[in-house]
């Protein structure tokens, strides 16, 4: 599909720019490679593939139970407050 100027200065006033005659140019060539490639892809043979809602993978979740564990206690070291084998963090909000 070419687009002519008329075409690319009415895309241009849809979109409040005001543009100049390279402007004009260099988005009309651009405009031209973007309806190209879509036309490519309208080509493609899609009834096949399935739509995804929640993504592409469409393995299932593994739960596995937590298990509680004893953690390292040089960490607890490294850390600026612990009481009982807990890291401390300051309150976030006053109270």
């Amino acid at each position: 599909m070419v687009l002519d100027k008329k075409d690319i200065q009415n895309l241009a006033d849809l979109a409040k720019l005001k543009l100049s005659g390279r402007e004009i140019r260099d988005y009309a060539r651009q405009l031209d490679k973007v309806l190209a490639y879509f036309g490519k892809i309208k080509k493609l043979k899609l009834n096949q593939v399935k739509e995804s809602l929640s993504g592409a993978d469409e393995r299932a979740t593994v739960w596995r139970q937590d298990q509680p564990k004893i953690s390292d206690t040089s960490l607890l070291q490294q850390a600026n407050m612990s009481a009982d084998g807990y890291v401390v963090a300051p309150n976030v909000f006053k109270k």
